[in-house]
């Protein structure tokens, strides 16, 4: 209550499941002996139902070998031994919260690079496609120069499919091909996919 969390609780595993729950715990924490389920039980429900959440489970020194197949499989993040410290698991919360926002930031960053990746192989197939005709507006635009374009397709028919998607566009960026392909052709707005298809024959 002192630290800045919020938090709920819950008055058995069955309420701890409930999926009505409008909010997600980052964080739970449960006893090992309950009457419905026990505490491994509950957690390993939790890991199910809720991957992202921190488990961590409070057990007497009689049940740490019970509860060691949970610990194992990831079901449990830490155990905390009876009677526990109150300075201990506060500190226990903090680091497992941090550790919650670690995984969510990663998570986060994933996404990113991955549409950023896409993004980059579709403006690059783009180029690649049509380097006949795009190339010579991005020049016309000054977006690149004729010495960066003749250069960037020499080293284009050198380079296998790979290499291709990995070196990028080189000379200029998502941003310029759009506004080029939006000046180019008198659009507010250049939808790729529309450049795509009407792609001339």
């Amino acid at each position: 209550m002192e630290e800045n969390y919020g938090s709920m609780s819950a008055a058995s595993a069955k309420e701890a499941l409930c999926p009505h729950r409008k909010v997600a715990c980052n964080l739970i924490i449960s006893d090992h002996r309950m009457t419905e389920m026990s505490g491994a039980e509950l957690l390993r429900e939790i890991k199910e139902r809720w991957p992202q959440t921190i488990r961590i489970m409070l057990t007497g020194q009689a049940d740490i070998s019970a509860i060691m197949g949970a610990v194992n499989e990831g079901a449990v993040y830490k155990f905390i031994t009876k009677p526990w410290n109150d300075d201990d698991l506060r500190l226990t919360v903090s680091i497992a919260l941090q550790q919650y926002s670690l995984l969510q930031e990663n998570k986060r960053l994933k996404n990113i690079a991955k549409d950023q990746h896409l993004k980059l192989k579709n403006y690059s197939n783009l180029f690649d496609e049509y380097r006949g005709i795009l190339g010579p507006i991005l020049v016309k635009g000054r977006y690149i120069s004729s010495e960066q374009l003749a250069k960037r397709q020499r080293r284009q028919s050198k380079a296998n499919s790979s290499e291709t998607h990995s070196s990028g566009l080189g000379y200029t960026t998502e941003s310029h091909i759009v506004e080029a392909l939006q000046k180019h052709q008198n659009l507010a707005y250049a939808d790729l996919n529309e450049v795509r298809s009407t792609r001339p024959s």
